[in-house]
């Protein structure tokens, strides 16, 4: 991700053929985080049209708070959108692309190649090994800085390798790098249901920072003609 000059990239969740339960959790969880989500009918004899309520519970649950984040994150995705826009510079970032610096993310391993970011603010580690086989993460890479546990707070310290880190299916391992400013919708179903505001800020303090929100309509194609609004928010 962030080397195909396509700004929009995401896949099926759960693929087209085969799946399970336990598999299409997995794959929404870390697809939430991307700006692109996307079901179809597969070929699938287990589940031929791969919704995610189609496996019951408690999958059906778990894919529903996934959703909900990813709807919440809206404002973040979508300015991230505009700078794809403005600038080139995909959504979604291969680990090395955000840490240039950093020469172990140059070298093939499980943690320059398994993990990506969700802008400048997210690192997303996908599980990919059945619970059945392991209950936890290995070799998710932390980099140089202050990363936040998005589920339980907890604070750690890169450079870092976590090799033990536990993933009962309702989790996903995602940090959020101390300093970021993460805008928020309330929570809804889909876009419009309700009005966006108030927007919350999720706030992750590291000394000075700062997130430049972008909004326009969300229908019109006006903001090709200057119609959109951009919003300095800082924290210090």
């Amino acid at each position: 991700c962030g080397f195909s000059a396509q700004a929009h990239v995401s896949a099926d969740v759960d693929g087209i053929f085969g799946g399970s339960g336990e598999s299409q959790v997995r794959d929404l969880q870390w697809k939430s985080f991307m700006t692109v989500l996307m079901t179809m009918s597969g070929w699938s004899t287990a589940n031929p049209d791969k919704q995610p309520y189609a496996w019951g519970e408690p999958y059906t649950s778990i894919n529903r708070e996934y959703l909900r984040l990813k709807m919440r994150l809206t404002p973040y995705l979508y300015t991230l959108s505009r700078v794809a826009y403005d600038t080139g510079v995909p959504p979604v970032h291969a680990m090395v692309m955000e840490f240039p610096d950093d020469d172990f993310l140059y070298y093939p391993s499980v943690g320059s190649g398994q993990q990506f970011m969700s802008g400048p603010s997210f690192l997303v580690a996908p599980v990919y090994k059945p619970l059945s086989l392991t209950e936890v993460r290995d070799e998710i890479y932390l980099p140089a800085g202050d990363w936040v546990d998005y589920w339980s707070g907890e604070i750690k310290s890169g450079p870092l390798h976590l090799s033990t880190y536990k993933v009962p299916l309702e989790i996903t391992p995602v940090f959020v790098r101390a300093g970021s400013i993460v805008p928020m919708w309330p929570n809804m179903r889909y876009a419009g249901e309700k009005p966006a505001d108030p927007l919350t800020l999720e706030v992750f303090p590291d000394g000075k920072s700062e997130f430049e929100l972008y909004e326009d309509d969300g229908t019109t194609r006006a903001f090709e003609t200057g119609a959109f609004a951009k919003t300095l928010i800082e924290c210090d």
